[in-house]
């Protein structure tokens, strides 16, 4: 008996937590103004980075539509941008990615538990 409660809890707190980091996905492609605050930054090349934007506003979404992150490629010209700057950028965006063939990696469930909605590049 104690051993089925055990379970029926563990599945309980699965279920809770995968609620608790549901956030917006961006329903479709699109080129967006994106505004937020950079949370993380990998470099990619000499000037190039990888960034994760906490969202704080993005072109055509009210507020309770917005994803929680995006993660976003900028090419060049992102060398001066650091951990914790507030930037507003043009980006071409598509949500989330599943497996590309059954059983395998799936991007979209890594991103659903890091809580980015959308990913893509930076223009300019």
């Amino acid at each position: 008996m104690a051993g089925l409660a055990a379970v029926s809890c563990g599945l309980t707190l699965m279920k809770l937590r995968t609620d608790w980091l549901a956030a917006q996905t961006l329903p479709a492609a699109d080129v967006l103004t994106v505004s937020g605050w950079v949370e993380s930054r990998d470099p990619t090349g000499a000037t190039g980075a990888r960034l994760v934007i906490r969202i704080a506003a993005m072109e055509g979404f009210a507020a309770d539509a917005l994803p929680y992150r995006v993660r976003v490629t900028a090419q060049a010209g992102a060398d001066w941008i650091n951990v914790g700057d507030g930037v507003t950028m043009l980006a071409s965006l598509r949500p989330p990615q599943g497996a590309i063939i059954p059983g395998g990696h799936s991007f979209g469930q890594v991103d659903f538990y890091d809580r980015i909605g959308a990913s893509g590049f930076t223009y300019g």
